[in-house]
């Protein structure tokens, strides 16, 4: 299940609701690295960026918080949330 929510968030030509909610198939399949790809990747929607990023929150990934929050990669406004999460 995981592959296939996925390759659905990704898509560009997949509804807003359904993309958020492949995320959350993602999160609920505890696949943080890929969650921590969507949210490093510049080419999708700032929406689905931050509802990865929350699904990481959620999830208490601390280690790819800290992560992200320091990969200068990864968009800033993003970076100071996950920052602000990590315990």
């Amino acid at each position: 299940m995981t592959e296939k929510g996925f390759r659905r968030a990704v898509r560009s030509n997949v509804p807003r609701d359904a993309r958020t909610e492949a995320v959350d198939r993602v999160a609920d399949d505890g696949d943080v690295r890929k969650l921590a790809v969507i949210v490093k990747a510049g080419g999708f929607p700032a929406y689905l960026r931050r509802h990865a990023l929350a699904a990481l929150v959620n999830l208490g990934e601390d280690d790819v918080l800290e992560e992200l929050s320091e990969d200068t990669a990864v968009d800033e406004a993003l970076r100071d949330e996950a920052e602000r999460h990590v315990c």
